[in-house]
């Protein structure tokens, strides 16, 4: 199931990465300008570090990683199902939770009002989660399989089917 989820979150990705272009703009002819331009404001530097996550009641010099990372060990639990927690932990569950309702969506969606490629991903995703119809078909779709796994007779054999299966 993980490895389908995975799968349907680098289609997502995919495709929500082509959205359309902008246009490019012709350059204007420069005009005469009878006053300065005003000088534009200094920009505004962002260091990237969140301090929200930080305890400035601990002193650096006494406790550095207590100073920068104190608020987020009080106030974060690492969930039961998880050896340990942090930042990027966490985005990547968000990204599964919001890409998981990307999905549903899509599985949920009326057929006329979304692209196909939408229309596929929620296609999919419904049978993936159809346990009756999986239980029905039973193992039929391997049963070519299993027969070219029976009619292995050698090492070379099994050696040739191993790389038709790796292609």
């Amino acid at each position: 199931m993980k490895a389908c989820l995975a799968t349907l979150l680098c289609v997502g990705i995919l495709s929500a990465c082509s959205g359309p272009q902008e246009p490019q703009r012709a350059a204007t002819p420069a005009v005469a300008a009878t006053a300065p331009a005003p000088v534009p404001a200094a920009p505004v530097l962002v260091s990237g570090i969140e301090k929200g996550n930080m305890d400035t009641a601990t002193r650096a010099q006494d406790d550095f990683y207590r100073h920068v990372n104190g608020h987020w060990l009080d106030v974060t639990e690492i969930p039961a199902d998880k050896p340990s927690y942090g930042s990027f932990t966490k985005l990547s569950d968000d990204s599964i939770e919001n890409l998981r309702k990307i999905i549903d969506e899509s599985a949920k969606a009326d057929p006329a009002t979304v692209d196909i490629d939408q229309r596929k991903i929620g296609d999919l995703y419904a049978s993936f989660l159809d346990e009756p119809a999986i239980e029905a078909t039973g193992v039929k779709p391997l049963e070519a399989t299993f027969a070219r796994i029976d009619a292995l007779k050698n090492s070379k054999d099994v050696a040739i089917l191993m790389g038709q299966f790796g292609r």
